[in-house]
Order: structure tokens, then sequence, then C-alpha cells
């Protein structure tokens, strides 16, 4: 009679049980497929004009711009040089602009000519995969672009290598920390920008290890 008892019990308890473990294995099933969908699109969407901004041919430059480009995977990712458009003479002081991450080099072709008209000259450098650059967005492409075109900026002999500016908006404020980590500046300005991927990614429960490009700044 007691065995009877004691297994009557323990049936009891495995029948309640069984539904609350179904939850919890449900529950944790559909939090590793969330974590794995947001690690293997994770560069989607920090990056998604990759894939919805594209474009064949630039606009129209300002006056005096120049179109250039630098290799990043051997591919060739665009940048345009916008000089001054006062009478300063000699080598002039830099701008170098990372944008966001949902535009285009194009959307600021005339947003610095107060700049331009003070004297100094401005870059706006492009991201791997945007508009007509080649190449897919990550954190290491991104540094390696922005490395490359400031190293072609400072060698040119209209550009005071002494003297150059890194501004970065929102996404670009990555790009921006990344040139200013590794060159070296006069200021740093950071416009609309976060702190870290990284702190960004506790907001979707997305363990820091899972963080393909954490753009710590």
């Amino acid at each position: 009679m007691g065995f009877a008892k004691v297994r009557s019990t323990v049936k009891c308890l495995v029948t309640q049980t069984n539904p609350i473990l179904a939850i919890i294995m449900s529950l944790v099933g559909l939090y590793v497929l969330y974590a794995l969908c947001l690690y293997l699109f994770q560069h989607a969407l920090m990056f998604p004009g990759a894939r919805t901004l594209k474009g064949d041919e630039p606009p129209d430059l300002p006056a005096g711009a120049e179109h250039f480009w630098v290799r990043v995977d051997d591919l060739p990712v665009e940048g345009w040089f916008l000089p001054p458009t006062d009478d300063t003479s000699g080598p002039t002081p830099l701008v170098v602009f990372a944008h966001g991450n949902a535009e285009l080099i194009d959307f600021f072709k005339d947003r610095f000519e107060v700049f331009r008209a003070n004297g100094l000259a401005v870059a706006l450098i492009g991201y791997p995969g945007y508009g007509r650059s080649k190449g897919t967005p990550s954190e290491r492409t991104l540094r390696e672009t922005f490395l490359n075109a400031y190293d072609v900026l400072v060698a040119r002999e209209d550009v005071d290598p002494d003297n150059v500016i890194i501004v970065g908006r929102s996404m670009g404020g990555g790009a921006a920390c990344l040139l200013a980590a590794e060159r070296s500046s006069t200021a740093l300005i950071l416009v609309s920008t976060f702190k870290s991927m990284l702190a960004m990614s506790k907001r979707y429960l997305l363990p820091s290890f899972l963080v393909r490009s954490p753009l710590d700044i």
C-alpha cells in the first residue's frame, strides 16, 4: 500500500511538471532561434543602406569637387574630396565625414558649403556596399575604408595633415572613432551617435559574444 501511494504521488508530480517543462523548453527554443536570426542578419540590420541604397551614376558634384576611390578587399569604395571655395592658398584643414547607416555621401554634397566657404576641405567617405561602392559593410571593412581614405587624403599637397577634423553622424560615429583611434586628428565630433553596439545589443537581449561588429566607442 505504501509503495503504491508513493508511485501514485510521483506519477502525479510528473504529469503536473511536464507541461511546465514543455513551456520552458519552447521558450528556450524560441530564444535560441531569435538569437540565431539576430546573429545571422545583424549586418543587414546595422547597414540597411547596403541593400536599399544603390546608384549607378554619381550626381553632379559641387564645383571643384573630386571623385576618388580606395580599395578594401581589392574592391572599390567611393569618396569625394570637396576643396575650399574661398581664396585660401596652401595646405588647408580637412574635415573627414562618416554618414549614417541609411544614408549615402550623395545626401551631403551640399551640406558642407559653409565649411568650404571658410577655408576647410571636406572629404565624404562612402561605405562598402553602399551606392556605387562594392564590398560588404562591417566593422573591419569600415575601419579599412576610413584608414585607407585618410592616408590618401593627408598625402595631398593641398591638405594640412596636422589639422584633420573627424566627424561621424549616427552609425558614422563608430567609423569616426575607429579612424580616430589609429590616426591623428585635431578634433573628433560625434553627432546623434551611440556608445557601443554591445550596449545596444542588450536592448534586444542578444549576448555580447554574438555581436559581430561591436563598434565599441
